[in-house]
Order: C-alpha cells, then sequence, then structure tokens
C-alpha cells in the first residue's frame, strides 16, 4: 500500500475507527524505513499480518505472526513460515 495521505481522527483526519490502517501516521507506526530510506507501513486482517515499503518492491508477510513489527526492524523480508 502506498502512502495515503490521509489521517485518523487522533492525528488530525477525518478516517473513521476500525480503518487506521488508512492513516499514514496509525500504519507507520513502530516500523524502521526500508533499506531504500522509504517509510514502509503494517497492513492486517484476521490471521494475516504484512508490512510493505511504500516505494519499493520489500515485504515483510506470514500467517500467524507475532511480533512482524520487530522481525521486519530486525531485517526480516519475504513470506514467514505460518506461525513464525
Amino acid at each position: 500500500m502506498k502512502s495515503t495521505g490521509r489521517f485518523c481522527g487522533k492525528h488530525g483526519g477525518d478516517i473513521e475507527p476500525g480503518n487506521e490502517f488508512l492513516c499514514d501516521t496509525c500504519a507507520r507506526k513502530g516500523i524502521n524505513p526500508c533499506k531504500c530510506g522509504s517509510p514502509a507501513r503494517a497492513f492486517g486482517e484476521a490471521a494475516m499480518s504484512s508490512i510493505r515499503c511504500e516505494s519499493c518492491d520489500q515485504f515483510l508477510m506470514g500467517i500467524w505472526v507475532n511480533h512482524i513489527r520487530e522481525k521486519w526492524n530486525s531485517g526480516e523480508r519475504g513470506v514467514l513460515p505460518d506461525g513464525k
């Protein structure tokens, strides 16, 4: 997902609660920038979690993955084994 240029009410915008993944500030919280220098953002739905760079093709995703932000910040990329 690319930068949306939008923000939730907490960050001065009009995105409704429950859609914080659209807020540029919320989606980037706790995530180090990509190696290319661009921000990366998180998205999760049900059991799937992912982090993707907003500019290049770098990503990290997995099913039933805990601590995905820490894994991204430590340099892991690609598809993680289920539950890892």
